[in-house]
Parts: structure tokens; sequence; C-alpha cells
């Protein structure tokens, strides 16, 4: 089922590259297609988030302060895959201005959908060989993972860890030094890394 979430994540992903792509001299009615198309591609997303049951504190926050905004997800969706007699709905005008942070909002839940779905081999008992083969059969079976994020680089590090820890540990090893310099390197670079900026007017400041 978290593979089935994936592809729609995935599809997501490509929505909003042409939405991020989006030039000041496209046409209203280019800038109108893809904000709709994005937005439409989210709003499955996010209804799989909600029938797989997935928790995740920041996600039930963004939707918890701007539940406008996930009507306004739903909308576009009809819009887009429904036929509509009325020719635009006035709530997907409002998103390309960006009037009550719609844009910003479902950027930051994008990111933050990408972020569970990366960390979630890991968060899976078993070994890191376990956690990281299922990691690649769900990366092969989706054709795609989330790169450029925070989580991606944290894996990332954590398994490097793992990789020192080992040269450490093994018997008569000639690289206790070297490796314990690479693990304290690495847990500095993972106590730097943080989660994707919440630059919303409603999200509490820390």
């Amino acid at each position: 089922m978290i593979v089935a979430w994936g592809q729609y994540i995935h599809w997501a992903q490509l929505q909003f590259e042409r939405f991020a792509s989006i030039k000041d001299g496209d046409s209203d009615s280019h800038q109108i297609g893809v904000v709709a198309h994005w937005l439409a591609a989210e709003y499955v997303v996010l209804e799989g988030w909600r029938e797989l049951g997935i928790t995740d504190k920041r996600v039930s926050k963004l939707i918890q302060l701007y539940p406008e905004n996930c009507d306004t997800l739903r909308r576009c969706r009809n819009a887009v895959y429904h036929f509509q007699s009325q020719i635009l709905d006035r709530r997907i005008l409002d998103c390309l201005q960006n009037k009550n942070e719609e844009a910003m909002w479902a950027t930051t839940l994008h990111y933050e959908f990408q972020r569970i779905l990366i960390a979630y081999p890991y968060a899976l008992s078993g070994t890191i060989e376990e956690q990281t083969e299922l990691a690649d059969e769900m990366a092969h079976c989706i054709g795609w993972m989330p790169q450029h994020i925070p989580a991606t680089k944290r894996i990332e590090l954590l398994r490097k860890c793992v990789q020192f820890h080992r040269m450490l540990t093994a018997n008569d090893s000639p690289h206790i030094d070297e490796g314990s310099r690479l693990i304290d390197s690495t847990l500095k670079q993972l106590a730097e890394i943080e989660d994707m900026p919440l630059k919303l007017t409603r999200w509490p400041v820390d």
C-alpha cells in the first residue's frame, strides 16, 4: 500500500515540477492549468495518506491549521477530472495569487509527504541492510524516490554512521582512529540538518 501511495507522490512531483517552472510570461490559461493539475494530484496524495491511516504530527498540524486549503485541493481535483459547467472555480484563481498561502502550504505539504515516504523503511524493525533493501525495492517499484530533501541526506548519513561503526568494531581493525573521526564528523553533519522550513503565518514559531 505504501508503494501505491509513493506512486501518487511521484505523479504529484511531476506536476509540481511543471508548477515550479512557470514563468512570468506564461499565459494565464497555462498557469491556471498547471496549478490546477498540480493541486489535483496533491489532493490524491492527501486522500491516500488519510486512507492508509498514516500518522505524522507535522502533516496533521498543517491540515488542522489550513482546513480550507484541503477543500481547495479537492476543488482542483474536481475541476480537473470532473466536467464543470462553470469555466473556473474562483478559488483556483486565488491559488495563483497565494491569497491564503495556498501554494506555499501545498508546497510544504508536498515535501512533508516526501519525507514520510523516504523515511518509511527505516522506521520499521530490522537491520540497516534489511531496511535499505526494502527502500531499494520501493524505489524500484515506484521508479523514483525523493531527492534533495533533508530526509534523504539524513538517511544517507545514518547509513554512513553504521558503516563507520562496523569499521570500529571489526576485530583487529587498523582504522579505529579514522573510524572515530568519521563518525564524529557524520554526527556533526546530522545535527546540522534541519527539516524543510515551514514559512507559514499560522505555523507556530518554535
